[in-house]
């Protein structure tokens, strides 16, 4: 997911408001926490289906 990511100024700098950047920001950081979480939700997940198959 990294390097799917260009960062506003290098697309287009002259529409890149702080407000706008500050946004990007939020959202980038909000997807990657959500990331974060389905990846442990998985694991979880997955543990507990080994449990069962036991």
């Amino acid at each position: 997911m990294v390097g799917a990511f260009a960062p506003l100024k290098e697309i287009c700098p002259d529409r890149a408001t702080p407000e706008l950047m500050e946004l990007t920001r939020r959202q980038m950081q909000l997807a990657n926490g959500f990331c974060r979480y389905l990846e442990m939700a998985m694991r979880l997940i997955r543990k507990g289906v080994a449990r069962r198959n036991r």
